[in-house]
């Protein structure tokens, strides 16, 4: 692949999602563009094997690459490769993200009262994490974190009617007590999002320099595509949008209508 088509082409994230470390990612691509019939139906093999799958369509709707990620036994290893190459389908195989030191694990977790005291101008962050334990409940971006998060507990702002801000003052004894905050920089999320867009079997420097470049000169299109990805990678219970696989809320939290 050369410089230019790896920024505008790898539109998805293909990184395993954090707890996945029993399951290994795939990527597939026809072997001719006219083919691109094999991957529907290797699809479809997957997802009867419990597969999580993620297409990305290019021009006229071709299909031109299909990520998975299944369990890495070695027997579904070799069942996978058969029928990939029965689709006459080239295969790349990934280890999980998890692997590699790109977690926010080291990001620091903040209460809620402690947010609130933070000062608010001129702020670095960019996103922020919303979680209890080991529960993520919600990822979000924002130019100003802080003073969107404590939007969330007042009822009178115009975001009053975000899925976010039900759950937060539903629950708001909660919030204050046990919810941890994490707020993120662009340059915290830079490796996590450059891993996120190298795919095996591609020219890997060009692709990484041209991401890079582009991740600090156009800073509105970076924090789209960052909360892509951490919405991906870590399955946050609440977030709609970009999240075909969203945890579970805890049982306590069972009785929020949505």
């Amino acid at each position: 692949m050369g410089r230019g088509k790896g920024l505008t082409a790898l539109e998805q994230c293909y990184v395993n999602p954090l707890g996945w470390s029993d399951k290994l990612s795939y990527v597939f691509r026809p072997q001719i563009e006219a083919n691109s019939d094999a991957l529907e139906s290797l699809e479809h093999y997957l997802h009867i094997r419990g597969a999580q799958t993620m297409r990305y369509r290019g021009g006229g709707n071709l299909v031109q690459v299909l990520c998975a990620t299944v369990s890495s036994r070695e027997e579904t290893r070799q069942q996978i490769r058969r029928e990939a190459e029965r689709g006459k389908l080239t295969i790349d195989e990934r280890a999980p993200m998890e692997d590699k030191d790109c977690s926010i694990t080291n990001i620091r977790k903040r209460t809620y009262q402690s947010l609130i005291r933070t000062d608010k101008l001129d702020s670095p962050y960019r996103f922020y994490v919303v979680s209890e334990e080991d529960t993520i409940f919600y990822v979000g971006k924002s130019k100003n974190p802080i003073s969107r998060l404590c939007t969330r507990l007042n009822p009178l702002m115009k975001r009053q009617d975000d899925k976010l801000g039900r759950f937060t003052r539903r629950y708001v004894d909660d919030a204050f007590t046990s919810w941890r905050f994490q707020l993120l920089t662009l340059k915290d999320c830079e490796t996590l999002f450059v891993e996120s867009r190298l795919l095996p079997g591609y020219d890997v420097e060009p692709i990484r320099a041209e991401v890079i470049e582009k991740y600090y000169s156009d800073t509105s299109w970076a924090m789209r595509q960052v909360e892509k990805v951490l919405i991906w990678l870590y399955q946050p219970c609440l977030n709609d949008k970009h999240n075909p696989f969203p945890t579970p809320l805890p049982i306590k939290y069972h009785d929020f209508p949505g």
